[in-house]
């Protein structure tokens, strides 16, 4: 039973300890999105990541455990971020690009009624 205990402590210190590490790639991700998200429910989906990430780290693989958890962490943020965007990747990509030829329509077209 103490061990049981033990256990759970090493996985709560292990947590505290990668806090900072959650924060840097969700804001590294909330950066990239296409889409404004909050990034509190980034940072949520990368804790439920670095949870699962302590329940199955292995001291004795050699590994450092902010490097086995910043894989977790990220996939974690980016299955939050699927489940919550309805829209495909390609339809983001289309809007994006409509938009980018949306501005550059209307700067030829300010650029003709200040000059003609």
């Amino acid at each position: 039973m103490n061990d049981d205990a033990d256990v759970r402590n090493e996985r709560t210190k292990l947590i505290d300890e990668a806090q900072g590490l959650v924060r840097s790639i969700a804001m590294r991700v909330h950066r990239s999105l296409p889409i404004p998200m909050d990034l509190d429910d980034l940072i949520a989906y990368g804790q439920l990541g670095l949870a699962e990430a302590a329940q199955k780290f292995n001291p004795d693989s050699g590994a450092r455990f902010t490097t086995f958890a910043n894989y977790r962490v990220r996939g974690a943020i980016y299955d939050g971020v699927s489940k919550m965007n309805w829209t495909s990747r390609a339809r983001l990509r289309r809007q994006r690009f409509r938009g980018m030829a949306d501005d550059v329509l209307q700067d030829e077209a300010s650029k003709s009624d200040g000059s003609g």
